[in-house]
């Protein structure tokens, strides 16, 4: 028996937002969501291996998020949610919802990074950057020097880093992921056939670029979109 920790934002309005984070979150990025939409019911998750969920070596992997995210759909009664993932959640996301058209009312996937196998500066970049920072600015610019947010606004990096990183007693910020955690899931996500998968989800799907971040580029988005079979594409300057 594995425990998940969940976040919930009791809102009225439905159908529901499930959400699942990216391969550096957990279930604490979304609150940003629940500031925008205070009136939404909102469930998070920590995938297995991050946050508060443990993670059992060799489980930690898109196959296992997916069967746990349709565990917290039922177990909640969230009915058919609109289910968004944030980069690597958004290609869980895709695996989720492409064989489960009754689960989900629509889709809405940020910055998917659909490339497979990913690019080899990516995995380097993942393999090898600190895991500990000695405060929230050198976080900053390790992230800005990367493949993925080379050049990102450092305010939102920064921000961001509040919700994957967590100060120790001695000061030092560390990843609320484990590290076999993210070992696994990057290459599982690799190993996905996305535009295969992505041409059969049958619900509206929102595609979301961020203009500025190389994780998306333009032109793989609009393939993405027109996979797609109800796509539709947001770019976020």
């Amino acid at each position: 028996c594995l425990l998940i920790r969940v976040l919930e934002w009791k809102g009225a309005e439905t159908p529901a937002f499930q959400v699942l984070h990216g391969a550096m979150g957990n279930a604490t990025m979304w609150q940003y969501l629940a500031d925008a939409f205070p009136r939404r019911r909102i469930v998070a998750s920590d995938h297995r291996g991050y946050g508060e969920t443990e993670g059992p070596v060799g489980t930690c992997t898109t196959d296992w998020h997916v069967r746990d995210a349709e565990a917290v759909r039922q177990g909640l009664g969230l009915g058919r949610p609109i289910l968004i993932g944030y980069s690597g959640g958004a290609v869980d996301s895709v695996h989720y919802a492409a064989p489960r058209p009754a689960a989900v009312a629509a889709v809405v996937l940020l910055d998917p990074p659909v490339f497979a196998p990913p690019p080899q500066e990516v995995m380097a970049f993942f393999a090898t950057a600190p895991r500990e920072f000695k405060d929230l600015d050198a976080y900053v610019d390790v992230q800005r020097a990367g493949p993925l947010m080379k050049g990102a606004n450092p305010r939102m990096l920064r921000l961001y880093g509040t919700y994957v990183l967590r100060p120790g007693p001695d000061g030092v910020w560390r990843s609320v992921a484990k590290p076999h955690a993210l070992a696994e899931w990057n290459p599982s996500l690799g190993k996905l056939d996305v535009w295969s998968l992505a041409s059969q989800i049958r619900a509206p799907t929102l595609v979301v670029r961020a203009g500025a971040a190389p994780i998306l580029p333009a032109p793989v988005a609009k393939r993405l979109v027109s996979t797609l079979r109800d796509g539709r594409l947001a770019v976020v300057e």
